[in-house]
This record gives structure tokens, sequence and C-alpha cells, in this order.
């Protein structure tokens, strides 16, 4: 049995007739790791902790459980000029907004953004 990471990743396309992947663009942190930055605020209500908490697994087979952060919607059109998208840490969907080049989707802005992380 294979371990499944869910994580979601950019690739843009014209035409749709060749893609350029991208890669990963959400934040590659184990289910502890969210549990730590979330709270360090205490921020949630707790709601995320009980839906992420996975059983407590934090690896299969070799391969270390990763939070899962999916269903990345990107907003058509740039909003002042800056790309805003929706995307999914269960329960709930959350929005980033203001990211002015994709290349701002660093560890450090992930990081900043979850330790701020509200309901």
């Amino acid at each position: 049995m294979m371990c499944v990471n869910a994580s979601g990743a950019l690739t843009t396309s014209k035409y749709f007739l060749h893609f350029d992947k991208k890669g990963i663009i959400v934040p590659q942190i184990t289910y502890e790791e969210f549990d730590d930055f979330v709270n360090a605020n205490d921020v949630t209500d707790g709601k995320y902790y009980r839906y992420n908490q996975r059983n407590h697994i934090v690896e299969k087979e070799g391969f270390k459980i990763l939070l899962w952060d999916k269903s990345l919607v990107f907003f058509s059109r740039k909003i002042n000029d800056k790309f805003c998208f929706l995307h999914r840490i269960k329960p709930e969907i959350q929005v980033v907004t203001g990211i002015e080049s994709l290349e701002d989707l660093s560890e450090e802005f992930w990081r900043n953004y979850l330790i701020n992380f509200k309901d």
C-alpha cells in the first residue's frame, strides 16, 4: 500500500496544448507542525486539530504524512495586480490574497500565514 500526500500544485498552459509544471505551492508540513503553528497564538477553536489529527500517524511506509492542502482555485484575474486563490485545509476553505509573485509562496510565507491562521 502506497502512502499518498495531497498537496496543491500549479501547472500553467496556453491553449491547453503544452503544460508547464511549476510544482507544489502550498506548505509541505506535517500535521504536528500545522498544530504547532495554529496553536501558537490560540486563534482557532480546535476544530482543525480535531479534524486533522489523523490518528497520530506521522509516518507510513517510510513516508512522512503531510498536511493535506489541496483544491486550489486561482481567481481568473489578478486583484489590484496581485494573485489571489482559494485553498483547502480541512475542514474549511481559506483565501490567500495579495501575492505579488508566485515565488512569494515560500516556506517563510507559509510559516507566517499559519501562525496568523484564523477561522
